[in-house]
């Protein structure tokens, strides 16, 4: 039944995909308190979101996937400087 619903709807799988990725680096920050390894796993989900984004490569999607891809580079690296200095301090 489950295969069935994710060959008719390919894009759920892939944005479930994506959501277990996003949440194994949310258990790895908040509970394994591992948070270089967080910052490796949401990289990859980056990644992997920019490319699905920009795969039809024309201008308009190359560009949101850009966008999105710098922005959460920003976000990774505030939240990485933030935890570092937070580790320092202890």
């Amino acid at each position: 039944m489950l295969k069935e619903a994710f060959d008719h709807h390919p894009i759920i799988a892939r944005v479930l995909l994506l959501a277990a990725i996003f949440l194994s680096g949310c258990f790895e920050a908040f509970f394994i308190k591992q948070k270089e390894l967080a910052c490796l796993t949401w990289f990859t989900c980056l990644g992997a979101l920019t490319v699905w984004i920009a795969y039809s490569l024309t201008m308009v999607s190359v560009v949101i996937a850009t966008v999105i891809f710098t922005s959460g580079m920003i976000l990774l690296v505030i939240y990485y400087r933030r935890a570092r200095i937070a580790q320092l301090d202890e």
